[in-house]
């Protein structure tokens, strides 16, 4: 029982930390085996285990498979015997032992991959859709808003959201330790949030503006010191390019390339990072177009305006603050 304790607050800090496992746990046995029906152990990725599983044979076994199950996030049920003639069933995958014992091990080996943390900078509607569409699939949401509002509104505001922060408090931010960062503020303080993100060890930043936009705090970023590769690698605009129009379709956008990274998925093959913007909330407009459309009504003379967001037309069409513009 205290073996098994200890496997439990092994686990528990790994999950705690966001640090994925595989958990091994035996289910059947024959003949002679020194571990029996029940016995579990942690594998990590770099192959540590912890707990036990049987002997040298079945240690093997178990760590290769946990490798592959957490690189593909699929349970798999082994069979460790020394019986080379064994029919298998199907879905059982066989490791032949040579142990002199003889025994056969049923070795259950599942991934517990804890959730992605993602933090949402800002409090747009684009934050509070993401926020929303985020949470279905499995990610763990940190909401910080620039907005001096009580933090039991703000949770209020992002139901679902594990913890929400009034302001941007360095430090319990960093504590998230966030695999994700949407910078989602839309003129709201977005230089300042900019620099909160950075300040991070976050490697995936994105942030919802225009790339005319991004492109003047990029270079602002720069000129205050921030080295040019980790600039460089804010992803702006955000998502992938769907043809997203307002902010739920933005949101989707986002969520689609957040789901990209976290699986591993390369999706820079999409063309530009956006193929559209989005002006005011409703209109689409297509790089390779000069007429967008907006809700059926012709807008001309629009040529660039994948370059143009709706902050830098109509500014406070989104909240945008003097002072912190594109």
């Amino acid at each position: 029982m205290l073996d098994e304790q200890i496997i439990f607050a092994r686990a528990a800090e790994l999950t705690a930390a966001g640090t994925p496992f595989a958990m091994a746990t035996v289910v059947r046995t024959e003949s002679l085996s020194s571990a029996k029906a029940g016995s579990k152990a942690i594998i990590e990725a770099d192959g540590k285990i912890q707990g036990w599983i049987g002997g040298g044979c079945s240690q093997s076994a178990v760590i290769k498979t946990a490798k592959i199950v957490l690189a593909e996030n699929k349970p798999c049920l082994i069979r460790v015997s020394a019986n080379k003639a064994e029919v298998i069933e199907q879905g059982v995958t066989p490791f032949v032992s040579s142990c002199y014992s003889g025994g056969t091990l049923d070795i259950f080996v599942e991934p517990i991959i804890a959730k992605s943390r993602l933090l949402i900078l800002g409090s747009s509607p684009v934050a509070h859709h993401l926020c929303d569409l985020a949470q279905r699939v499995g990610f763990a949401i940190f909401v910080a808003s620039t907005k001096t509002t009580s933090v039991k509104t703000l949770g209020a505001s992002f139901l679902g959201a594990e913890q929400t922060f009034s302001g941007f408090n360095q430090q319990a931010l960093g504590a998230i330790n966030p695999n994700f960062i949407i910078v989602a503020t839309q003129g709201d303080g977005d230089f300042t949030t900019l620099q909160v993100a950075l300040e991070s060890e976050c490697d995936y930043i994105a942030f919802v503006a225009s790339r005319k936009k991004a492109d003047k705090h990029k270079m602002r970023l720069r000129d205050k010191g921030y080295s040019v590769e980790r600039v460089d690698g804010i992803l702006a605009p955000a998502g992938i390019p769907i043809g997203a129009s307002g902010p739920a379709e933005i949101a989707l956008s986002i969520l689609a390339d957040l789901i990209a990274a976290r699986r591993g998925v390369d999706v820079s093959g999409l063309s530009v990072r956006h193929e559209t913007a989005t002006i005011c909330s409703n209109t689409t407009v297509n790089n390779t177009l000069d007429t967008p459309v907006n809700n059926g009504t012709e807008l001309q003379g629009l040529t660039s305006a994948v370059e143009k967001s709706c902050c830098e037309q109509e500014p406070q069409c989104c909240g945008q603050q003097s002072g912190d513009g594109p």
